[in-house]
């Protein structure tokens, strides 16, 4: 046997490498740590990607598919990220500085301000649903009480409801014939 089991076990335990070239960066710790601040001050991972010194895309979701280190990593920024993104949302719902402009409102700001907050709360509502989606929930009280009966119980309780089902049955639901009056006969 040429190699051991341990170092047979060790070899597909092991990360596997990233292919450099082609706009691949191989996995660093640094880089990581790069891509995580990044993320966390609110830029999207397309633009970090585009930055000179970064792996592209493709390259960081290999990372996050093989990697364990770098996915718990990643879900922190991007839960720093949904939080950051929600103080700029807090900021574009506390600025008025451009809602009027001489004496008349600024439709136009106004709107874009409204299509920003739209967006962004749909994102963090898609993305982060547990904390800033909608939230509803179904409350239940039940109490369900398991009485033992005697085969007698059982079928005196049968007996009692399918004579209530036969009384049932048996109603007359003819129409009654109305006089000049309007009342039945």
């Amino acid at each position: 046997m040429a190699e051991s089991i341990g170092a047979l076990v060790a070899k597909v335990a092991a990360p596997k490498p990233v292919n450099i070239g082609a706009g691949k960066i191989g996995y660093s710790e640094q880089i990581a740590d790069r891509i995580c601040a990044e993320l966390q001050s609110g830029k999207s991972l397309r633009s970090i990607c585009k930055q000179e010194g970064f792996p592209n895309k493709a390259t960081v979701f290999d990372w996050l598919r093989n990697r364990e280190d770098f996915r718990s990593k990643y879900e922190f920024a991007r839960d720093v990220q949904a939080h950051e993104i929600f103080e700029q949302m807090m900021e574009v719902a506390g600025d008025r500085s451009r809602d009027v402009i001489n004496g008349k409102p600024n439709n136009a700001a106004i709107g874009r301000d409204r299509l920003i907050w739209d967006n962004l709360k749909w994102f963090l509502a898609v993305n982060r649903p547990k904390i800033y989606g909608e939230h509803s929930s179904v409350s239940v009280d039940a109490r369900i009480e398991t009485v033992d009966l005697t085969d007698f119980e059982i079928a005196r309780r049968l007996a009692f409801l399918q004579d209530k089902l036969a009384r049932a049955k048996t109603i007359d639901h003819e129409p009654k014939t109305m006089n000049k009056e309007g009342t039945g006969i």
